[in-house]
């Protein structure tokens, strides 16, 4: 799974389990990428999974505010999912693939 999507649903979990109320503030840019490690691009990439679900506001210069709760089972849930499988695909055919190359 892509690195902001882990980041994404690592913040709706904290969402959801009320580490940020509805109306609350995120940490900033600066400390989100601190507690992940993680690049610039990657924690806006992760805010937007959550803007576009209708989770988050983002305001430039204000930074990003909880509008409501993640919704469980939501279609988020099953694109995660879905890029889970999809990863786990593209692992198996270049394993296969570096595995017939070894043969020839």
């Amino acid at each position: 799974m892509s690195r902001y999507l882990e980041i994404a649903n690592d913040l709706r979990r904290r969402i959801a389990a009320g580490d940020w109320p509805i109306g609350a503030r995120l940490p900033g840019i600066a400390e989100l990428q601190d507690a992940y490690g993680a690049a610039l691009n990657t924690i806006r990439a992760a805010e937007q999974v959550l803007r576009q679900e209708g989770v988050l506001r983002i305001s430039a210069g204000q930074g990003a505010y909880v509008l409501t709760l993640p919704q469980a089972g939501s279609e988020a849930d099953v694109l995660d999912a879905l890029y889970v499988a999809r990863d786990a695909v593209a692992s198996a055919i270049n394993l296969v693939e570096r595995q017939q190359g070894s043969r020839n």
